[in-house]
C-alpha cells in the first residue's frame, strides 16, 4: 500500500513538472509551430524582397529592388511600350507572385521536411533544406507563373529584350 502511494505521488509530481511522456506530442507540436512560423517569416521576407527585381529580370520591364525605386521605372508608366503583365494583370492574379508563392513555399517545404526529408531537428542538412528548398520553390514557381502571364497577356519580352 505504501509502495502504491509513493508511485502515485511520483506520477502526480511528474505531471506537475511537465516531464511526463504524454507531453512529448505537445513538445513536438510546439516545434512544428515554430518551424512553420520560421519558414513563413523567411518565405514572406524573401518574396517581399525579390518579387520586383525578379519581375524586372523576367519581363525586362524596369522593376527593381524596393530601395532602388521598386516600380518607379516599370513600363506600366510608359504608354508607348507593352505593359508588364505582373504589374497590370487582373488584381487577384497579380497577387499570386507576391502572396501565393510564399504560401506555397511554406506548405511544400514543411510537408517535405516532415514526410520525405526526415533529418534530425538541428542537423546541418535540415538547416540547408530549411533555407534552400523554399528559395528553389519560389524561383521555380514564379518562373512558371511568369511564363503563363507572358502567354496570357501576349507580352513580347521574357528575360531578354529584342
Amino acid at each position: 500500500e505504501e509502495m502504491e502511494s509513493s508511485s502515485q505521488d511520483l506520477e502526480s509530481q511528474t505531471l506537475i513538472n511537465g516531464a511526463s511522456p504524454s507531453n512529448e506530442p505537445n513538445k513536438n507540436f510546439k516545434i512544428m509551430i515554430g518551424e512553420v512560423v520560421l519558414i513563413a517569416m523567411l518565405s514572406f521576407s524573401f518574396s517581399y524582397l525579390f518579387t520586383l527585381p525578379y519581375c524586372g529580370f523576367l519581363f525586362q520591364c524596369g522593376c527593381t529592388w524596393l530601395w532602388d525605386g521598386g516600380i518607379d521605372n516599370c513600363n506600366i508608366f510608359d504608354p508607348t511600350t507593352p505593359n508588364c503583365p505582373w504589374c497590370v494583370g487582373v488584381q487577384w492574379l497579380t497577387w499570386i507572385p507576391q502572396w501565393g508563392s510564399p504560401i506555397l513555399m511554406v506548405i511544400i517545404t514543411y510537408a517535405l521536411m516532415q514526410y520525405k526529408l526526415k533529418f534530425s531537428l538541428f542537423s546541418v542538412k535540415r538547416i540547408y533544406v530549411f533555407i534552400l528548398l523554399p528559395i528553389l520553390i519560389w524561383f521555380s514557381f514564379n518562373f512558371v507563373l511568369a511564363l503563363l502571364f507572358k502567354v496570357a497577356y501576349h507580352y513580347p519580352f521574357f528575360i531578354v529584350k529584342p
